[in-house]
Formats: structure tokens, C-alpha cells, sequence
């Protein structure tokens, strides 16, 4: 776990993802449930102090992610699963296509007038300009 973090802030430490939205996949949910109901967390986080249920676990996880980041740079969201569910799957895909399109609602609405703009002009040109015979 302590490898993984440290991987992860060095890997946003890197200036080339400053402006791409960071989305924390905890993959596994189901055997990491197993698991603390016989090893604490505290094995590998000494320093944590809350109950061993798994959300208070995962939530204290996602925040050690979110210390590892560079200041002023907020996770966009944390996806919890057990891959192996088609439902947690189609759950986080869902939350990640919410949250890129809220990121680029404006984007999206430019470039959808943009394109009216465009079809309507294309279709004002294309009936007004008829061929000719031979053309």
C-alpha cells in the first residue's frame, strides 16, 4: 500500500498531469472486506484511529491518496469496486462520464452551437446551389 502511494505522488507530481482530472480506482473492495475482518488496517496504517468497517477503511484510504497530491489539486472521484462486478463497473463508468462531461459542460455547449451553426449553413448552401445540367 505504502509502494502504491508513493507511487502515486510522484506520478502527480509530474507536471504533465496538472491539468488532468485524477480519478481513484480502489479495485478490490470485496477481498479487502475479507481481509480487515481479520487484519486491521492499522498494519499498514498505524496512525489510523477509526473502526474497522470498510467504508471508514476506504474513506481513510482515498484520503491518504489525497494527501499525495500537489496542493490545490482535488481528486475529480474516488470509484470503489470489485471489478469482477458487472454493476460496480458500469457504476464507476457512469460517475467518470458524469464528471468529464460536468468538467466540460461549456466545451461541449461551444462546440454544439459551433456545429448547428455549421449544418445550418452547409444546408442553406446545399439547397440554394442547384447543379446544372452537365455539371
Amino acid at each position: 500500500m505504502q509502494e502504491s502511494l508513493n507511487l502515486f505522488e510522484q506520478t502527480m507530481a509530474n507536471p504533465l498531469f496538472f491539468n488532468i482530472p485524477v480519478f481513484l480506482f480502489l479495485n478490490k473492495k470485496d477481498l479487502f472486506e475479507s481481509l480487515i475482518r481479520t487484519k486491521p488496517i492499522t498494519c499498514c496504517f498505524p496512525h489510523y484511529s477509526g473502526d474497522n468497517e470498510l467504508r471508514s477503511c476506504l474513506d481513510f484510504i482515498a484520503q491518504e491518496y489525497q494527501k499525495r497530491l500537489p496542493p490545490k489539486r482535488p481528486l475529480a472521484t474516488v470509484c470503489l469496486l470489485a471489478a469482477r462486478v458487472k454493476k460496480d463497473v458500469g457504476y464507476c463508468f457512469d460517475e467518470v462520464k458524469d464528471v468529464l462531461l460536468e468538467l466540460h459542460a461549456k466545451e461541449i455547449q461551444k462546440n454544439k452551437k459551433a456545429l448547428t451553426k455549421a449544418e445550418a449553413k452547409y444546408a442553406e448552401n446545399g439547397t440554394n446551389s442547384k447543379l446544372q445540367d452537365g455539371d
